[in-house]
């Protein structure tokens, strides 16, 4: 799960993805905050404008956050043919010099602490991971997490989360799990345990546990898991119950791999 401001999270684990504010619970997989990047048909569908046919090669949630981080002469140099045409790994590389070339620039032109600064190196993580490149999206994350831990502690909860995430794809359990216990007390208090935040925090907390081989602490998690999800019946979660239980599902099904 990754977030931009909003929250999501994936079956596999959670991430945040923007820098910014209000937040919305999502499910599924990635940690957002404040644009809600779920998976939803209706989303897919309104993601890529018809102007934009060019771009639909661009997973839909990941163009929500590159079109709030772009301009439309960037955005246009995305769907110029010489791109869309080539390989869906030309095609990534191309999305992750784009990202890295959008943040040198308003580091340069804004300074390195400038909100819109700070949005740039948040898509660019998530490019970063969405293109299999974890080692230089963790870099991009604790560049952020620096600034924001200074100037915005909400907005550093997101970053924390996307950086547990780039860590647990490279076998760095014993920091994720650091990183997801110093994590899950701040979002059960801000949002409830039964929250999708909360939730998708604790599934990277099992991941980080069962890749240690500490897997009695990881079923024990698990189990913990269960009850919060059954208890999003009926409450301000419940649309997110059964994606909640689908996605732990697959968590702990893993454990016995």
């Amino acid at each position: 799960m990754l977030y931009t401001v909003s929250l999501q999270c994936t079956p596999q684990s959670t991430r945040l993805v923007n820098s910014g504010a209000t937040s919305q619970p999502s499910s599924a997989g990635i940690f957002q905050w404040s644009m809600r990047m779920t998976t939803s048909s209706n989303l897919a569908a309104s993601a890529i404008s018809p102007n934009n046919k060019s771009l639909n090669w661009i997973r839909p949630q990941l163009f929500v956050q590159i079109k709030s981080t772009f301009t439309k002469a960037e955005l246009n140099q995305l769907g110029q043919p010489l791109i869309t045409n080539e390989t869906q790994t030309g095609k990534t590389k191309a999305l992750e010099t784009l990202a890295a070339d959008s943040v040198v620039a308003k580091e340069t032109s804004l300074g390195p602490d400038h909100e819109d600064t700070l949005g740039a190196m948040h898509t660019l993580g998530l490019v970063q991971s969405e293109v299999g490149s974890p080692a230089r999206a963790e870099q991009t994350w604790r560049k952020m997490l620096t600034i924001r831990e200074r100037d915005s502690p909400y907005s550093a909860l997101a970053v924390r989360s996307n950086l547990g995430f780039v860590l647990v794809e490279q076998g760095k359990y014993q920091e994720a799990e650091e990183i997801a216990r110093q994590l899950l007390p701040a979002l059960q208090k801000r949002y409830g345990k039964e929250s999708p935040q909360a939730l998708g925090t604790l599934r990277q907390l099992i991941e980080a546990v069962g890749g240690q081989r500490r897997v009695e602490d990881a079923k024990s998690l698990v189990e913990e898991g269960f009850v919060l999800v059954g208890g999003m019946g009926g409450g301000k979660f419940t649309e997110y119950q059964q994606e909640e239980l689908e996605a732990l599902q697959q968590v702990a099904a893993r454990l016995g791999e």
